[in-house]
């Protein structure tokens, strides 16, 4: 199941007010000095905090220089960073992902005593997992930036990605083509839309998640801000591909074993992950090592 797509999910106005606010505090936490965000400096044990530019590195061999910066904040450490609008935040983007989950159930067929709820019912709110809300900022790029982008091509780590845009968006998100391995074309945001991503979990489960990346834009000047909501199974979910009638008629299903993208990279590394806890720390130990390696980051 390869797919990224728009959602009409903010059309009250209460949505988009929580949303703007949102961004507003993403900006004014990207707006502070280093000695002060220092203070919220990213954990790699529980996967949240400030990462400061350089920090990540999802393709190994690329070249790539990654212009971001990133706030991580786990639904089971919100006291740890404030605020009520942010729990609440986190829990209405969790209820959409369910929402989802059981629409792709229902799609695929599952031949399973869960049904419609086979996902869902491993998504479960209140039980350990890892999911995460991830504030993002691109600064304005004013240096040489032959070598620059924003985030290089990847897939997301968990079962499905809600993307929060400005309204003002500079653009940059783009994702692969159907059929192709490496053509990239642009995801044109949709004013009150959610943009949500298909992400490994759901690979593992079907056959194909949704590779992506972030560019510089054509106007390198303006700065790009996002809220990014990654929704993971639980920690003890085991990873299998499912019993779907669908799966097996669909011919155009990749073979997971085919592919050689960079969580395959991780998987030689690693090993092959059996739960979704497993995966995450792969893919985490994967995009951080150059950072351990050169001493910036504590395993």
């Amino acid at each position: 199941m390869l797919a990224t797509f728009d959602l009409q999910r903010l059309g009250e106005k209460k949505d988009l007010d929580e949303l703007r606010q949102a961004l507003k505090d993403s900006k004014e936490f990207f707006a502070k000095p280093i000695e002060e965000k220092i203070l919220n400096k990213y954990v790699p044990s529980t996967n949240a905090g400030w990462l400061k530019i350089g920090s990540e590195k999802i393709n190994q061999k690329s070249g790539n220089t990654e212009i971001k910066e990133a706030l991580n904040i786990r639904k089971d450490r919100i006291d740890s960073m404030d605020s009520g609008l942010i729990d609440k935040f986190i829990q209405q983007c969790h209820r959409v992902c369910l929402e989802l989950l059981v629409a792709y159930a229902a799609c695929l067929q599952i031949e399973s005593k869960d049904g419609d709820n086979y996902f869902s019912n491993r998504h479960r709110y209140n039980q350990p997992s890892g999911d995460v809300l991830r504030s993002l900022y691109y600064p304005a790029c004013k240096q040489d930036i032959s070598r620059a982008i924003r985030a290089d091509g990847h897939s997301d780590f968990g079962s499905i990605t809600l993307l929060f845009l400005e309204k003002s968006d500079p653009g940059g998100l783009e994702i692969v083509q159907s059929g192709t391995k490496d053509t990239f074309i642009p995801v044109n945001q949709q004013d009150g839309c959610i943009i949500v991503n298909t992400g490994d979990l759901i690979e593992y489960w079907t056959g194909s998640s949704t590779i992506h990346r972030v560019v510089i834009p054509r106007d390198p000047s303006r700065p790009r801000y996002s809220i990014a909501y990654f929704c993971h199974a639980e920690d003890s979910t085991n990873l299998e591909k499912v019993d779907s009638k669908i799966l097996r008629q669909d011919i155009n299903v990749i073979d997971r074993s085919s592919l050689s993208f960079e969580d395959y990279a991780a998987t030689k590394l690693y090993g092959q992950p059996k739960t979704a806890a497993e995966h995450l720390e792969m893919r985490l130990k994967h995009i951080h090592s150059h950072e351990v390696a050169n001493g910036g980051l504590d395993e």
